[in-house]
């Protein structure tokens, strides 16, 4: 999408100065810093409009939670919820309150997981969680969060 955004404001620098063989070397060194300012920005903002599609993600998953009349119960750990079934050897992996089921169902309808749906997070499973992370521009840790879940979320619908 860059790229069109180059050749648009390329073109446009082109239309308003006239070709450039027939201006000074300095104006086209001009235009194009200009340009190069103006590709930064858009940069900068598609960051920025990605970050607030993550958000309103977040927004979205807790509002579903709130509404949800089969909610498990959950204990507040220092950084994160953790599920009160989570096994000792599980080692945390789910920060978020959802069955390890649906995070296995989801993985498998992803892709990403052959194993059976056991409801044990294990190396199998963990190492699909952080091979989707990899895959979808997420933080690879193995661990399933807000974010890797609104990613992974999808795959169940």
């Amino acid at each position: 999408m860059v790229p069109q955004k180059t050749f648009f404001l390329l073109g446009l620098a082109v239309l308003l100065t006239g070709c450039a063989t027939t201006k000074s070397p300095q104006l086209t060194q001009q235009l194009q810093m200009r340009i190069g300012e103006l590709e930064r920005q858009l940069s900068q903002r598609d960051e920025e409009i990605n970050e607030l599609k993550y958000e309103i993600k977040d927004i979205a998953y807790e509002i579903d939670r709130m509404n949800s009349s089969k909610m498990r119960r959950v204990e507040r750990t220092s950084s994160a919820l953790t599920a009160v079934s989570a096994g000792k050897d599980e080692k945390n992996l789910i920060r978020i309150d959802i069955g390890y089921d649906k995070v296995q169902s989801a993985l498998k309808k992803a892709g990403y997981y052959n194993g059976p749906i056991d409801s044990k997070i294990g190396a199998k499973t963990q190492k699909a969680i952080a091979k989707f992370q990899g895959d979808h521009g997420l933080k690879g840790d193995g661990i399933v969060g807000k974010k890797t879940w609104m990613e992974l979320r999808t795959y169940l619908k």
